[in-house]
């Protein structure tokens, strides 16, 4: 283990090389290099935690520079394309966007290879929050099925 960090009572955050990407920022959990959650001990939920989906969807009034490293939905063309925030400025967010896999189904994600989508979208183009999405298999992920129907239903799918 390379760099472990605590920005959640009770959650360590850890990846195998230490990344500065965002340090400039104050971002110290940025999605590089596989950063990954681990819970130490009895801590109460809070507003972070991802084991239970809530149905109505979180969608701050403001995306700030604390949620660089967080999972959202952009809105592009009217579609839903789940996301990681990573850098925030006044009323627009970088963020690094999955591609939907058509072939199979609209719920069937996966990174862009060997180029990422990384694009500055206006803040009111985020739909809302989520947690990371669960992985089908080695290339593709999926977007939890409460928050996909929510994402249907807002958009008209």
């Amino acid at each position: 283990m390379h760099q472990v960090l605590s920005t959640t009572p009770g959650v360590l955050k850890y990846r195998d090389i230490s990344c500065f990407c965002q340090a400039a920022e104050d971002v110290w959990d940025c999605p590089c290099y596989g950063l990954q959650d681990v819970v130490v001990g009895d801590v109460p939920p809070t507003e972070g935690d991802q084991s239970e989906v809530q149905t109505q969807q979180h969608r701050p009034d403001v995306i700030k520079l604390h949620h660089c490293g967080k999972w959202c939905i952009v809105r592009y063309d009217d579609q839903p394309y789940p996301s990681i925030i990573l850098k925030v400025e006044e009323h627009s967010v970088k963020i690094k966007c999955m591609h939907r896999n058509s072939r199979y189904d609209l719920n069937r994600l996966y990174w862009p290879s060997p180029i990422e989508d990384v694009n500055w979208y206006l803040d009111d183009e985020i739909m809302c929050l989520m947690p990371e999405p669960v992985a089908v298999n080695k290339r593709a992920i999926q977007v939890d099925e409460k928050i996909w129907a929510y994402l249907k239903e807002e958009l008209g799918l």
